[in-house]
């Protein structure tokens, strides 16, 4: 079938079936053989539920400091729909594990660099391989959900050797 020259689009929008913050799945139809297919309009995050420009939208407001309301209102001004809180702070949560994750992993694989340079330098104190690091630490008064007193700080060591966070 030749839909082209009869002048119709092959396929049009049957409908929109659901909306998840920026990301929307929609329902195509061939024009043709009348088949309806599911589109949707971000790819999902492998091994996750998430739709990606969701993660990238949650992400891009950690990062700069800010949280649901104020992604909402810019959203807002581009007319592109929100996300509601529970969907920002379940996606806040998720990418929260992934960094911590990473973030476990950078700093055993440094601190077990530091501890090898320290066995090759023969540099141990009390027979535990000694590596001597720099530090620095503050806590933040203001914070999202945490009523301006954040419950926890934050510190740094980073080994002399390497340079890389150690701890």
């Amino acid at each position: 079938m030749r839909l082209t020259t009869e002048g119709k689009p092959p396929i049009i929008l049957a409908s929109e079936a659901h909306s998840r913050g920026l990301a929307s799945v929609m329902m195509a139809q061939c024009q043709g053989c009348s088949k309806k297919f599911r589109m949707e309009t971000s790819p999902k995050i492998p091994g996750s539920k998430r739709f990606d420009i969701n993660v990238r939208a949650v992400w891009g407001s950690m990062v700069t400091g800010n949280g649901p309301a104020h992604l909402n209102e810019f959203l807002g001004t581009l007319n592109s729909p929100g996300l509601t809180h529970t969907s920002f702070s379940s996606i806040e949560t998720e990418i929260g594990k992934w960094w911590l994750a990473a973030l476990e992993k950078e700093i055993l694989k440094a601190g077990q660099e530091e501890r090898k340079l320290a066995i090759e330098r023969n540099d141990y104190h009390q027979e535990v391989p000694a590596i001597t690091v720099i530090t620095d630490g503050g806590w933040s008064k203001r914070t999202h959900k945490h009523s301006y007193n954040a419950a926890g700080g934050v510190a740094i060591v980073i080994g002399k050797e390497t340079k890389n966070c150690s701890i």
